[in-house]
């Protein structure tokens, strides 16, 4: 087996490290908007924003990890993670309402095909 190209390696570590920082910003800036958006549009307060972010980071780990599910090649998982989706099209629409339906649909590729379920 071939030694590993140490140049290599050090550039993919910088890479890796750079995707890292490159999510955790991703997530704290969704995590900052939803709570200005909550805020503002609802004012929550303190005690009920503290609650929101929590629910929202659980269910950015949820939805993470059905993600990970469709990724997998294991074919057991696949009818999970369809009604996982399906039921996540349906919870949107319920909270979109229909007349925001076709607006913002496109935002949500992940279950965009289960939406008229």
């Amino acid at each position: 087996m071939a030694k590993k190209n140490a140049f290599l390696a050090k550039l993919e570590a910088q890479a890796a490290a750079k995707q890292a920082v490159k999510t955790e910003y991703h997530v704290e800036i969704d995590t900052i908007a939803m709570l200005l958006a909550v805020n503002d549009e609802l004012q929550v307060g303190a005690g009920r924003a503290g609650k929101v972010v929590n629910a929202f980071l659980a269910y950015k780990m949820e939805i993470a990890e059905a993600i990970v599910k469709e990724l997998d090649e294991d074919q057991s998982k696949k009818k999970e993670l369809i009604i996982i989706r399906r039921d996540l099209a349906v919870r949107l629409k319920e909270i979109l309402g229909q007349e925001n339906w076709e607006k913002y649909k496109t935002l949500f590729p992940f279950v965009r095909e289960y939406w008229e379920w």
